[in-house]
Parts: C-alpha cells; structure tokens; sequence
C-alpha cells in the first residue's frame, strides 16, 4: 500500500467513525489456546465496529473489540454512489436544498460528506482504488439500503 493510499484510508475512516464503520481487518489472535505449541496466526475477521485509531512504532493500527489491526490491512464497506436509494435521493435533495445558494463552501462541504458517510457511500472512490469493498447483499437488507429503486447512474452524475 503507497503511503498516498494509506492516507486516503486513515482520512475516510476517521471521517467515518461516528457511523458506525463496517469492514475486514487483519488481526493476529492466538489459534488455540490448549495447544501446547499455541501461536499467534494472521485472520481476517469482521469489523462491526472500531474501538480506537493508534499510532506504534510508525505504524497506524486500528482496534476492534481491543485486538489490534494494522491499517494498511483494513478495508471498509462503502456503497457504491449508484446504490443510492431513491429515498435517500430526496433527503439528499432536502438536507442540501438552499444550501448552495446560502452556505459558505465549509459547510456545504462538511455537510455533504457526513451525509455520505453517514449513509456509507464511496463518494472517494476507495472500492475502486482496492481500499474497500461493497457491501454483501445481507448489508443492503440489514442496514434498509434496499427499500425502493436505486438511482441510474445518469442522475447520480447530478448529485
């Protein structure tokens, strides 16, 4: 991973924090506890939620449940812009409505991107730069990203 990448990362998840961020992280964990030869092994374990952001020996690490990962092993769940629902287009519509008329560029910008991040959007385009991935389908269903048609990707470039 280039150092611009992690960047990218550590900047995204910190905005992310406050919503509850999903994804994949590498952690190391002892394999059995019983075994006489017990060792630390490498898995990848499902992120329901981030503890804490740190920083070790140059190393950024993340921690989940109190098991450190390092960052450049952590990959988010972030929708793709396209997977807006049309729901979620209107509030977009509503929250931004005379924003742009009356906001200064601040809190125009703070504004959209928490609503993105928020609403666990790609709006930096990590999943095609291999630092996230997309949802599983049970995402979509669990979180209530499915509840009426998505938006083409026609209108999403007017977004």
């Amino acid at each position: 991973m280039t150092l611009e990448d992690r960047k990218l990362l550590f900047k995204d998840l910190c905005s992310r924090l406050p919503y509850d961020v999903c994804g994949e992280g590498e952690y190391e964990e002892e394999a059995d506890y019983e075994h006489p030869f017990g060792r630390l092994e490498r898995s990848v374990g499902h992120i329901d939620g981030i503890d804490h952001i740190g920083f070790d020996d140059g190393e950024i690490y993340v921690t989940i449940e109190g098991i450190p990962c390092e960052l450049s092993t952590v990959k988010l769940y972030l929708r793709p812009m396209e997977t807006m629902t049309m729901t979620e287009v209107k509030e977009f519509e509503n929250l931004t409505n005379g924003l742009f008329e009356n906001g200064s560029s601040e809190e125009i910008w703070d504004t959209v991107v928490d609503w993105m991040n928020e609403h666990h959007l790609d709006h930096r385009h990590m999943i095609e730069k291999g630092l996230a991935l997309p949802p599983t389908h049970s995402m979509y269903v669990k979180f209530g990203w499915m509840d009426t048609k998505v938006v083409s990707v026609e209108h999403k470039d007017k977004l």
